[in-house]
């Protein structure tokens, strides 16, 4: 019996394997032009973490740039008025910055490929930005794999956002601040949330004595000095005063501490670090001035030091971590009777390791050597202070403006 198949089975199979072969053809050029037309996006942010956003305002006739209010930015779009922003980019090691003018980032080199961004210290990720007498002249990331804080110079790092860009490379406006002990030694720990301290509770250098002279110059606008500084363009830029920076709260979880710090002289002006008793378990408050001991995050600032990693202590397992933080002011313009009711200023701490929420008050620009006032999670639908005022004052509050004759709002 032949084994040779018959003449139409033969060209049945040739159709079938034809048209198999011209699916596979034309699911190959479908392919390719879906390949093709895949925008594949530039990885400009990578892994974003916080932003911050400054005003700023172009003057036509001295062409002279200077922060502002965000309010007047409200209605901003290209004109003399840019919205900016400031965006901690974690995973690049950088920030960028974008205008709502542009509606991207800002490529601050056009003539490198890719997108250059504004250099900061390793891994940023908490970022603030100044106010009131410095209100938008420093915008500042805490940098938790450097151990470090980055503050920009906001005025300057805005000319790119205007359409004369100045040709000036943007590492000249960032500054490395390193958070350094009283003994000049840094401290060593990584940073967590920061927030910009007011003015009016800072302890910073030249912040002493606000309403004296100094010999920078009025402040314009937008709280910066007047003086203005030549950016290699025809743009000017308002020269926010480098001398008054002014300072920072900053938390440090792994030494379950929090710091003010100098962003001018690098020095902790003042810290309070959270300690639990391991009998009772309840986590105290200690003032631990502007020496504090904490465990060596990033050994790579000893390197000139190297004993001191040895005298380092070593963390808590079961402590506080204090990572959020979060400052009550006084309303300049009370709308309801809860704003009225805010007469002093408090830091709220509040962290990992306890259901605890830590409300420090303030004895002038220090937090009170009081007690602190815990506010536990099965509290808050009570009042944060429940006992009557001391001879018409709260034992734990400092001088108001107003008697505090009502009581705290709800926490």
């Amino acid at each position: 019996m032949s084994s040779v198949p018959p003449k139409s089975f033969v060209l049945q199979h040739a159709a079938m394997a034809a048209a198999f072969a011209s699916l596979a053809s034309l699911a190959s050029l479908v392919a390719c032009n879906n390949r093709q037309s895949v925008v594949v996006p530039n990885r400009v942010l990578d892994r974003p973490t916080d932003m911050v956003m400054a005003c700023l305002r172009l003057d036509p006739i001295t062409d002279i740039i200077a922060p502002t209010s965000l309010d007047q930015c409200v209605n901003a779009t290209c004109g003399d008025l840019r919205l900016v922003g400031f965006i901690a980019n974690s995973e690049r090691d950088d920030i960028a910055m974008f205008s709502k003018c542009a509606n991207s980032v800002l490529d601050m080199d056009e003539a490198t490929p890719g997108a250059q961004l504004i250099p900061a210290g390793k891994v940023p990720t908490s970022m603030t930005i100044t106010s009131g007498d410095a209100n938008g002249c420093f915008a500042v990331s805490a940098n938790l794999g450097s151990c470090d804080l980055s503050v920009l110079d906001v005025p300057g790092l805005s000319a790119y956002a205007f359409d004369d860009v100045p040709i000036r490379d943007p590492a000249e406006l960032v500054l490395a601040v390193t958070p350094t002990r009283g003994d000049g030694s840094p401290l060593g720990a990584r940073p967590g949330q920061v927030i910009a301290v007011p003015p009016e509770l800072s302890n910073s250098v030249l912040f002493g004595d606000l309403e004296g002279d100094t010999d920078t110059g009025g402040a314009s606008d937008g709280g910066g000095d007047s003086a203005d500084t030549d950016t290699g363009g025809n743009v000017q830029v308002a020269a926010c005063d480098l001398e008054r920076p002014g300072s920072v709260y900053v938390t440090f979880p792994s030494c379950q501490l929090i710091a003010e710090v100098d962003l001018r002289t690098q020095r902790i002006l003042q810290s309070r670090q959270f300690s639990r008793d391991p009998m009772s378990g309840d986590v105290t408050v200690k003032d631990t001035g502007v020496d504090p001991l904490c465990p060596v995050d990033c050994p790579e600032l000893f390197a000139n030091n190297p004993g001191a990693l040895l005298d380092a202590p070593p963390g808590e397992v079961d402590g506080m971590y204090p990572s959020a933080m979060a400052l009550i002011e006084p309303p300049t313009d009370p709308q309801d009777d809860a704003d009225l009711q805010i007469v002093d200023h408090a830091l709220y701490v509040g962290g990992l390791g306890t259901d605890t929420l830590f409300e420090l008050r303030y004895d002038g620009r220090h937090p009170s050597r009081h007690p602190h006032r815990p506010l536990r999670a099965e509290r808050r639908a009570r009042r944060a202070v429940d006992q009557g005022p001391v001879d018409g004052r709260h034992p734990l509050a400092p001088r108001t403006r107003r008697e505090p004759q009502r009581d705290r709002p709800r926490v």
